[in-house]
């Protein structure tokens, strides 16, 4: 009995192999462009110095060790969301707050369970890429991430033997085949409820005055109900024309993504 759970034990806490963890690293790449199009560019930045740093550390034996530091760096990370988000509250802060703890945590495993939680957050992040951006080239990284992680899981448990580099790819394979008439079946019966209820996702970044240049479901109405000062308009040699014929524009935005409306680019 002692035996058993010692080599239990032992096979929960061994270290992670390399090739898993290279796996894992290229699922977590693929994760990456919903990030740089939604989330403020320092957070997909500091994902990528992470898993720079991991693979500097890793053949070292180097790893984030201490828990004060580690608490210290997570404060830090909360305040420089706060910061550029000027609140906590929505889901791009919510989802910046989960990769930079997912950095600090790429940073600090060294542990099957430890992998096996990295494992988990990447698909959390797969669903998060779909809440920031539901384009169909976004789609496809996802996908890819995706599978690279069920790899990624597989070659762990596999080991890392010489010649094991295509049984976990067929093995992935084998069971997306297995899952796709489950995934067709509940595309096709599963109810779709056509009513006006639907989640506002962008409310956080939404303007206090003025227009951006995105267009969402009620940014409108926030904006109409503020009291604050939209913009100015200074006319030359101070000769201010009848306000019957004048009129404002604002941007032209004509593409849509099925949640908001978008200005191809900027205004100059």
């Amino acid at each position: 009995m002692s035996k058993s759970k010692s080599r239990s034990g032992s096979n929960r806490d061994r270290s992670i192999p390399r090739r898993p963890l290279l796996w894992l690293a290229a699922a977590l790449l693929f994760t990456l462009p919903p990030m740089f199009a939604s989330l403020v560019i320092w957070v997909p930045c500091l994902f990528l110095l992470a898993l720079g740093i991991e693979f500097w550390m890793e053949p070292r034996g180097y790893r984030l060790r201490f828990a004060t530091l580690k608490l210290m760096l997570a404060a830090a990370a909360l305040f420089a969301i706060f910061a550029s988000y000027g609140s906590l509250k929505g889901v791009e802060p919510a989802v910046s707050l989960l990769v930079v703890l997912m950095s600090l945590k790429i940073l600090e495993a060294r542990t099957a369970r430890e992998f096996q939680v990295m494992v988990l957050i990447g698909w959390v992040l797969c669903l998060c890429g779909f809440i920031l951006s539901q384009d169909f080239e976004i789609a496809l990284c996802l996908l890819t991430a995706f599978t690279l992680l069920l790899v990624a899981l597989i070659q762990f448990h596999r080991g890392s033997s010489p010649g094991a580099l295509w049984p976990p790819l067929g093995a992935t394979c084998k069971l997306l085949v297995q899952a796709a008439p489950l995934i067709i079946l509940f595309f096709i019966f599963f109810p779709r409820i056509n009513a006006p209820f639907r989640f506002e996702f962008r409310a956080i970044r939404s303007p206090s005055t003025g227009f951006s240049d995105r267009l969402s479901p009620g940014s409108i109405a926030a904006l109409a109900s503020s009291s604050d000062i939209a913009f100015r308009a200074e006319f030359p040699d101070n000769k201010m024309r009848p306000p019957s014929p004048m009129y404002w524009r604002g941007e032209v935005m004509w593409h849509c993504d099925g949640m908001d409306w978008q200005a191809p680019y900027a205004a100059a």
